[in-house]
Formats: C-alpha cells, structure tokens, sequence
C-alpha cells in the first residue's frame, strides 16, 4: 500500500542518523513515486506525488539539484527556492566521549 510505504519513508527520514540511512530513504521514495499508474485511486496518486515531492526536496537539499529537475517538473513546479534557501549545512559529528573516570 502505497500510503503505508509513504509513511515508512518519512519515518526512515526522521531516524536517519547517516548517509547510508539516507541512500535507504531516497530508495524507498524513489518507488513509492515509481508506483503510480493511472488506475490508482486518488487517495494513492496523491501518496505517490507526496513521495516525489520528498524525494524532489530530498535532492535539493543535498544539493543534486539536476536530478531534482524532473521530478520537480513533473510536479509542476516552475519556480524553486535558491540552493543557499535548501543547501544546508551539516552540522559536525560530535567528538567522541571522554571515557568515564573510575573515582575511588
């Protein structure tokens, strides 16, 4: 079910704590938009066009603007805010913690 899978994404989206969770998000929301047909009912197209405009996002923000393009295209989208408005930075990892001090 296409909402079930829409809403999986997001949920990935959210606890992403890596690229490579990211690569999985980008992947699921990649087949969710795939899978709209026209003999869909409205409620699914509309989960699918969700999907494609997370993954349009999603490709902004990581700066893969040209391959946003289409997608965003497809949307019907004719204008877009400029990269520095979704480029954003990352923040840096944090240092790893000082190991605890037995105290006698």
């Amino acid at each position: 079910d296409v909402s079930l899978r829409t809403e999986y994404a997001r949920l990935l989206h959210c606890q992403a704590r890596c690229q490579e969770h990211l690569q999985a998000v980008e992947e699921e929301l990649v087949r969710v938009a795939a899978a709209a047909t026209p003999t869909m009912s409205p409620e699914q197209l509309s989960n699918c066009d969700l999907a494609l405009q997370r993954l349009a996002l999603y490709l902004c923000q990581e700066g893969r603007d040209e391959e946003a393009k289409p997608h965003l295209k497809r949307l019907g989208f004719r204008y877009r805010l400029a990269r520095g408005g979704l480029g954003y930075r990352r923040p840096p990892r944090p240092a790893a913690a000082p190991a605890a001090k037995a105290y006698r």
